[in-house]
């Protein structure tokens, strides 16, 4: 998110990423710390993707038995449940 609204994609972020903990405590989420077995994970899934973040992301739906929330496409090439 903070990618996307450094380089002009998701303009209506800011205020989101300034308060990014409060936020997410608010809605109910938990942060999910990467640990190095997702970044094994992530360079061992069999899938053409490419993307080294998204691939992190997937290795840790897969180990953590989460859904992606998602309309990307891509992570279905990795074999874990994609909802939207």
């Amino acid at each position: 998110m903070a990618n996307k609204f450094r380089i002009g994609k998701l303009e209506m972020a800011g205020e989101i990423i300034e308060s990014f903990d409060a936020v997410l405590g608010d809605a109910g989420f938990e942060k999910l710390a990467v640990t190095s077995s997702h970044a094994l994970l992530a360079g061992q899934i069999p899938s053409g993707h490419k993307d080294p973040f998204d691939r992190i992301l997937a290795a840790q739906a897969k180990l953590e038995n989460l859904a992606m929330l998602t309309i990307d496409p891509a992570f279905d090439t990795f074999g874990v449940q994609r909802l939207w």
